[in-house]
């Protein structure tokens, strides 16, 4: 498996409803949110909206291996 990373911004908005990006699939949004939160940007403060609207999605913080962990504990199937 390949993973591709697609061009960020060089600067990051200031403004909190700027778009940092457009990416074709949701998988590369996330891709770049983990690159954002790798080199440092605060990314509990981004949003990834889908195109016709079928996903809206706050970030609140890295995906952990705990955080992934407590999840599944509280979240039986």
């Amino acid at each position: 498996m390949t993973t591709t990373f697609l061009p960020l911004p060089t600067e990051l908005p200031t403004a909190a409803t700027t778009s940092v990006g457009d990416y074709p699939t949701y998988t590369a949004a996330q891709q770049a949110v983990d690159y954002l939160s790798d080199h440092g940007f605060p990314v509990q403060h981004a949003t990834i909206v889908g195109t016709d609207l079928r996903l809206v999605e706050t970030v609140t913080g890295r995906m952990t291996t705990a955080r992934a962990a407590l999840a599944g504990r509280t979240n039986p199937p």
